[in-house]
């Protein structure tokens, strides 16, 4: 028992109780093995420097906390996972982006709705790739990131990777 106590540490972030990136690698393995589509989505708090640096970080630590509830209450059954800071995956497993994408809107809906966040308005930008068999993670990744780079230029907070998309500027360099 403690060896599955310690085991389930290593695969959560401590604040928020989210899966983490060790357990993000082996959901991807399990992808890769499983051969299935898998929708991909990477997800980035709007504007949290400035909610830290303006109310502490105690009250970006409850965001943080707040954003997890409820994307782990809207995508479930699917994994939520915190990938560094303020930024969080989700491994949809389902056929198309958007499918994904009607979870995706649930869930910046619940956040905006949010009383414990009041007066605050916690958004989130969300960047969804398709996986197919034979890419590598790394691709997934990249082009999940090169999606939410665009939801961050527009008016949507949901985009969904194209292969036409512009890299990123971390990309690009």
């Amino acid at each position: 028992m403690e060896r599955q106590r310690l085991k389930a540490e290593l695969l959560r972030d401590s604040l928020t109780g989210l899966y983490n990136r060790n357990a993000l690698r082996e959901s991807f393995n399990e992808m890769l093995r499983s051969g299935q589509r898998h929708v991909f989505a990477m997800v980035d708090l709007d504007h949290f420097k400035q909610l830290n640096d303006t109310y502490g970080h105690p009250r970006g630590d409850i965001c943080l906390r707040e954003f997890a509830e409820v994307a782990q209450r809207e995508a479930d059954p699917h994994p939520v996972f915190r990938y560094g800071g303020d930024e969080f995956c989700i491994l949809f497993r389902l056929e198309t982006p958007e499918e994904a994408a009607v979870i995706c809107r649930r869930i910046h809906r619940q956040l905006a709705q949010s009383a414990t966040l009041s007066p605050l308005s916690l958004q989130a930008s969300f960047g969804l790739a398709l996986y197919k068999p034979g890419m590598t993670p790394q691709q997934l990744l990249n082009h999940a990131d090169r999606a939410l780079y665009r939801s961050k230029c527009q008016e949507d907070p949901i985009a969904v990777f194209t292969e036409n998309m512009e890299p990123s500027p971390a990309q690009a360099q």
